[in-house]
């Protein structure tokens, strides 16, 4: 919601604003260029002269343009991420189920770092472009491993595109929603161990069903062929097999 309120501020207040994917934005405000975004974005990969505040939350910095390509930094604002209140559940349940949970996020470090401290996360990247995202996520993918990706954000595009599942949440935007495999109905993380748990019962549901049929079938059209039992008894058996399989996968509703 800052991001999204700032972003509003900034292109009602500017004019010809562009968007820097994943650094920040760029507009002229009275004849002056401005930045708003990441630091190294702000003052054009140059280093500050002056001594910056430093703090565990998100920090955001405003620049001004003075001479050729140099930025002047004008001001810094320092915004605080709180967790959602079922966060530290949904990452418990995550670990229960063997599932490593990574953190891909384009915040400062120490902001990162304390999130993921608080949630037990040990695998984490900050600072982290839409490009570097995806390189991470394909790197895991090259190794095997299948990466469900959750997002939100415009920048999670690439990655939410790569990822052979993709997930966003329900306050993501619409573009964001047109490039997931899923979209939650709501933005509760809880939602997320709810879909797993029931993707996989009914992965477990659909091998119990094959497994029926296969048995059934292996035994019963031989017999039936051979005229071992009558045909009437085969086909009553088949209608019984397919009602077997449909009471199996109706367990799926409690």
């Amino acid at each position: 919601p800052l991001q999204a309120f700032s972003r509003r501020y900034f292109e009602q207040s500017s004019e010809q604003v562009t968007t820097q994917l994943g650094y920040g934005l760029e507009g002229r405000y009275k004849e002056q260029v401005y930045r708003l975004g990441h630091l190294e974005f702000a003052l054009n990969q140059e280093t500050p002269s002056d001594a910056l505040h430093n703090h565990h939350g998100i920090n955001v910095y405003l620049s001004k343009k003075i001479k050729g390509n140099r930025y002047q930094l004008v001001a810094q604002f320092m915004l605080n991420d709180s967790l959602r209140q079922e966060s530290q559940e949904c990452i418990n349940a995550f670990h229960k189920q063997g599932i490593q949970v990574h953190i891909l996020s384009g915040d400062h470090h120490n902001s990162v770092q304390n999130i993921a401290d608080q949630l037990g996360i040990k695998n984490f990247k900050s600072a982290q472009s839409p490009e570097q995202k995806l390189a991470y996520v394909q790197a895991l993918q090259t190794e095997n491993r299948e990466v469900a990706m959750v997002g939100d954000g415009i920048n999670d595009l690439p990655v939410l595109s790569g990822a052979r599942l993709s997930i966003a949440m329900g306050d993501a935007s619409d573009i964001t929603k047109l490039n997931s495999d899923a979209v939650l109905l709501n933005s509760h993380m809880s939602v997320l161990n709810l879909a797993f748990h029931s993707a996989h019962r009914t992965r477990k549901i659909i091998k119990q069903n094959m497994a029926w049929a296969i048995t059934y079938n292996a035994l019963m059209l031989p017999m039936a062929a051979m005229g071992w039992i009558p045909p009437y008894f085969a086909a009553l058996g088949m209608s019984i097999s397919s009602l077997v399989v449909v009471f199996n996968s109706l367990r799926l509703k409690k």
